[in-house]
């Protein structure tokens, strides 16, 4: 059984995106581009088009359009998360924007 998720998100030039517990999610650019930050981490991240980010920490993160963008999330979550849980707070997110 595949236990990931996969959802597209159409962000506008310097609207952000946040993640309260990513671990465990893959970001991918679509088109455009996106400035990642993470909590508990030293450096930022950016990637353009075909551009991948895999978040490795539950802290915060942050992901900004640096132009229009169209980005995918797809969460490969460990055996103990929800699924569904994490789609649910991903939906509270974008309601809030």
């Amino acid at each position: 059984m595949d236990s990931s998720r996969f959802i597209r998100i159409p962000l506008k030039k310097g609207e952000v995106f946040k993640l309260a517990r990513p671990k465990g999610c893959v970001i991918r650019t679509v088109s455009g581009g996106l400035w990642i930050t993470q909590a508990n981490q030293t450096e930022d991240t950016f990637i353009n088009q075909g551009g991948v980010f895999v978040a490795k920490e539950e802290g915060v993160l942050l992901a900004e359009a640096m132009e229009s963008t169209l980005m995918s999330i797809t969460y490969q979550p460990a055996p103990s998360v929800r699924p569904q849980s994490i789609l649910a707070a991903v939906a509270a997110t974008l309601q809030g924007a």
